[in-house]
């Protein structure tokens, strides 16, 4: 949730400093979590931040922290990963951040991890997200060509939503 959240925060505010970035089942839209996430916490959130999203002037402030309404400031290619079943971090969050990345033509790839909640306890989809890491960084970051093919063709065997 914080990691994923944190990635895109960070790619927006500072878009120049890092190549690429990799958001795993982030909370991506603050204020919009009142009826689920802030719900739950709502209590610890107020007493660690003094924020309360029912309020107006703190909704503006966790509008301006939520990675959604930065989405445009962000320059490098993400990796936006996420389980269908997050009752976490909405699985919602993520569809919106992709299509605001659309939108505004940020380079990104976006994987659907059927069957899976907030953290990944598959083996197989620990394996194939792992494999789709890999395969953004070399295509993101360069690499050796034949390791590149090796890990996009173990990418593609395990996993075929990768797009």
């Amino acid at each position: 949730s914080y990691g994923g959240y944190a990635t895109v925060a960070l790619l927006a505010k500072y878009p120049n400093l890092f190549k690429c970035g990799i958001a795993i089942s982030g909370l991506y839209d603050l204020a919009g979590e009142i009826g689920s996430y802030f719900e739950r916490y709502r209590n610890v959130y107020a007493f660690c931040k003094g924020l309360d999203p029912l309020y107006a002037k703190d909704r503006e402030t966790l509008n301006l922290q939520s990675p959604l309404h930065t989405v445009s400031q962000i320059t490098a290619p993400c990796l936006v990963i996420h389980g269908k079943e997050d009752d976490n971090c909405p699985y919602q969050h993520a569809l919106e951040l992709v299509k605001k990345m659309k939108q505004y033509s940020i380079p990104h790839a976006f994987v659907s991890v059927e069957h899976e909640e907030h953290g990944f306890a598959r083996p197989n989809n620990l394996r194939a997200v792992g494999a789709i890491c890999d395969f953004f960084l070399h295509r993101t970051l360069g690499g050796n060509r034949s390791e590149e093919r090796r890990v996009g063709k173990e990418c593609r065997s395990r996993w075929s939503p990768y797009h």
